[in-house]
């Protein structure tokens, strides 16, 4: 969504649980659990970006699963927003709106009154930017420890091509193993208040 033209700052998150349910929760308990679902808060400039064309953008690129609390297709709005966005699904509901790339009807989203909502582990923040690179990054070493680029060198430098693959096969071993120790690690989820991530917005550009 920071792509679109008039959003601002975006984090991912865990919204939509019963006032009782565990806080801050994990990666585990929304994953297993049947309380919590991954969300995005959005800061936006409504002078750039108007509130029905933020639902839009959201619809058409949230991936959806609605037999999952977790990945269900729900906007969490407060009161001032409540018209708004309801008025927004009814009219979609109306005119038996689907989304362009898969055909998901519009009349599986739903609306909840916001509840707290508690921002994700880092690893989980622009998580597709980060994985990109890392993909892209595990293809090469991958590559070069099958011996892929041997034709693309001369016979001399072949001579060292084992200890090359050796090192790029460890490199992948030692990028997985990071991977799963940073998921490990990771339990820096907290509450972010309303106004957080404008202020952290705000201090950023200072």
């Amino acid at each position: 969504m920071l792509k679109k033209k008039g959003v601002l700052a975006t984090s991912a998150g865990y919204c939509g649980a019963s006032p009782t349910a565990k806080t801050p929760p994990d990666y585990g308990s929304v994953c297993y659990g049947r309380e919590w679902v991954e969300a995005v808060r959005v800061v936006y400039d409504d002078a750039q970006i108007s509130y029905n064309e933020l639902l839009e953008c959201f619809f058409e690129l949230h991936k959806s699963n609605p037999n999952s609390r977790q990945y269900d297709s729900i906007v969490f709005v407060d009161s001032d927003q409540m018209n708004d966005a309801e008025s927004w699904l009814t009219s979609g509901k109306d005119a038996r709106y689907k989304r362009k790339a898969d055909n998901y009807p519009i009349s599986l989203v739903k609306i909840e009154p916001i509840s707290p909502f508690f921002k994700a582990e880092d690893y989980h923040q622009r998580y597709w930017q980060k994985w990109r690179v890392r993909f892209a990054t595990i293809a090469l070493l991958l590559a070069g420890g099958s011996g892929f680029y041997d034709s693309f060198f001369p016979a001399q430098f072949l001579e060292n091509a084992i200890s090359v693959r050796g090192l790029c096969n460890a490199l992948v071993s030692a990028g997985c193993v990071g991977v799963l120790l940073e998921r490990l690690i990771a339990r820096n989820v907290k509450e972010l208040k309303p106004g957080d991530l404008i202020l952290s917005l705000e201090q950023s550009l200072k």
